[in-house]
């Protein structure tokens, strides 16, 4: 039988409602564990002579996220790697109302790992970007804004995708902030 698969972050049935109220300003919604979706499959079995399609839906990862991303080179391919947008409690255990780290999740697995940049600061969307003559899927970098509640400014964080644990690459800092949960992509200058 054939199947699809789609990948994605899904949200508690009673929560969407929720989370769009706060939408208007970013600044003031709250995300809690109760509104946050979590990654799954969907796997659609297509039917066949004598046979009715099935769907069956799973979690793939408990990690709370949102804003998903793959490397770009396997949109439409099967990707074992996910970067998300991600959770992760502050350094009192209390759980911040914004999403402030990047998560890494092994979409076979459902294992992740989860970067934080301090208090008082939040993350935005991991945007992929695939290293030249990359030989791995995840061969290439994260870039995301890390907006500081405290100077109210923006950095713009490059990390190892193989390795979002590892010392930044490179972090450089803005004179202003950008609008948290802006989003954008990675495109090269010939495809532009």
């Amino acid at each position: 039988e054939d199947r699809i698969r789609v990948q994605l972050l899904l949200h508690p049935s009673d929560s969407i409602l929720d989370i769009e109220k706060g939408r208007h300003d970013m600044y003031q919604s709250t995300w809690t564990q109760t509104t946050l979706p979590t990654f799954h499959n969907i796997d659609i079995t297509l039917g066949s002579s004598g046979s009715p399609p099935r769907v069956d839906t799973y979690e793939v990862s408990p990690l709370l996220s949102e804003l998903p991303q793959i490397n770009p080179r396997y949109t439409g391919a099967r990707a074992r790697w996910g970067y998300v947008n991600a959770l992760k409690p502050l350094s009192d255990g209390a759980l911040p109302g914004k999403l402030n780290a990047i998560g890494k999740i092994d979409l076979e697995t459902g294992e992740f790992t989860v970067r934080g940049f301090g208090d008082h600061k939040y993350a935005d969307e991991p945007i992929f970007v695939p290293k030249a003559n990359a030989q791995a899927e995840d061969d290439g970098y994260l870039l995301t804004y890390v907006y500081d509640t405290t100077t109210h400014k923006s950095e713009i964080h490059i990390l190892r995708a193989d390795n979002i644990m590892a010392e930044s690459e490179a972090v450089i800092s803005l004179s202003h902030h950008v609008p948290y949960s802006f989003h954008g992509c990675f495109v090269k200058t010939d495809e532009v």
